[in-house]
């Protein structure tokens, strides 16, 4: 229990409870603390222990990614797409990209929204910053006995870019990469 300073210590109280100027009833306080860090330190430590199931099969070795079908009217969205999932595969290396004949598991990929709006103009009234929201259903079957893993499950990723004179650089690059993460990480760690 706290209570407001007073100017002398009464007799009732022994001076070492007094800590700048506050009255502390000894053991109550120290409990209430021991009580508080072990709170604290159980959410924290459920938290670190906390351990994702593996989503895949045993013995999943490869994936085959083909092209993604593009329900906008984002022309040409759907090769930048499945590049970067092809990509992103590729650089997390724990399953190998290959020809579906080949494959363990297929990844069929839907993008549904590519909502592209500017934020910013120029004194010309030219967009010069971009917000774009993007969506894609994607389903993971299993070759080898024909089952979904997922099924239609929904991806969404949106951030904003502003325009590059740099030849080759794609504006939703990031965006796109950052989506293929969230599928990996979901496909490989269920999170």
């Amino acid at each position: 229990m706290i209570v407001f300073p007073q100017k002398s210590a009464p007799a009732e109280f022994p001076a070492h409870s007094y800590r700048r100027g506050w009255r502390v009833q000894s053991g109550r306080v120290s409990v209430a603390l021991v009580c508080l860090v072990t709170i604290y330190a159980a959410i924290f430590l459920s938290g670190c222990s906390h351990t994702s199931p593996m989503v895949l099969p045993e013995n999943t070795q490869s994936i085959s990614i083909p092209l993604v079908i593009n329900q906008t009217l984002e022309y040409g969205a759907e090769e930048r797409v499945t590049d970067i999932l092809i990509q992103e595969f590729l650089r997390d290396g724990r399953l190998r990209v290959v020809s579906p004949d080949r494959a363990d598991l297929l990844m069929q990929a839907t993008l549904t929204r590519y909502d592209l709006r500017p934020i910013s103009f120029n004194e010309r009234q030219e967009g010069v910053s971009f917000r774009l929201e993007s969506a894609m259903k994607v389903s993971l079957r299993n070759l080898r006995t024909g089952q979904f893993l997922f099924e239609n499950e929904e991806f969404t990723e949106n951030g904003v870019f502003f325009l590059s004179n740099r030849p080759g650089e794609q504006r939703e690059e990031q965006i796109f990469t950052r989506m293929a993460e969230s599928i990996i990480s979901r496909f490989m760690e269920g999170w």
